[in-house]
């Protein structure tokens, strides 16, 4: 893996997956460059950007999701059986 950052790394990346007959499905923005989000822009122009492009100086990495705690496995002791 690259230790270069990506805009899909960046915690103000987000997607937009609305989809309808005249919609394209997925696209991306940055929420700091602007806050319309227009699907009629091409990738870098207004605020949609490529999640594979190369972060710019406003990139603030992403937090890691957090695990589930109900998905755990639970291990039972032979004395709570």
């Amino acid at each position: 893996m690259s230790s270069k950052n990506t805009c899909g790394d960046c915690r103000f990346c987000t997607e937009d997956v609305r989809s309808t007959d005249y919609r394209r499905r997925k696209m991306w923005f940055c929420r700091r460059k602007c806050t319309f989000f227009s699907r009629n822009y091409r990738p870098g122009e207004g605020g949609r950007i490529l999640p594979e492009q190369a972060a710019c100086p406003d990139f603030e990495a992403a937090e890691a999701p957090v695990e589930d705690q109900d998905s755990k496995e639970t291990v039972l002791d032979e004395s709570e059986l």
